[in-house]
């Protein structure tokens, strides 16, 4: 672990939605729901609030730029929401893996 650790350069970003943190919701102040607020996908769940346009919030526009300017060729991208205690690791193929909580409490006891 620490081999890796010593070659390898992390980048975390603690926490995008502060208001959704505030108020238990993946909302955020505009009520807009940021898990569905990036490009990928935008708007194609009629029972969600993606935003006027894709990165219309700051929140997403400023972590896609982060992503995009510092980190562009990134390996990997690990997202993790705690109220379903879930992870997502992104694939090359563009898919997502999910990792439940109990695979994670797995990971971590290894």
């Amino acid at each position: 672990m620490i081999d890796v650790l010593s070659t390898t350069e992390l980048h975390i970003l603690i926490m995008l939605n502060a208001d959704g943190n505030d108020f238990d919701t993946r909302w955020n102040v505009n009520q807009v729901d940021l898990n569905r607020n990036y490009d990928h996908y935008w708007n194609t769940c009629p029972t969600t609030q993606p935003g006027s346009s894709a990165f219309s919030e700051s929140e997403t526009l400023a972590n896609s730029i982060y992503m995009n300017d510092v980190v562009p060729d990134a390996d990997l991208y690990v997202t993790m929401h705690t109220g379903v205690w879930i992870m997502l690791i992104h694939g090359e193929n563009g898919q997502s893996n999910l990792l439940t909580g109990r695979c994670i409490t797995t990971l971590e006891t290894k």
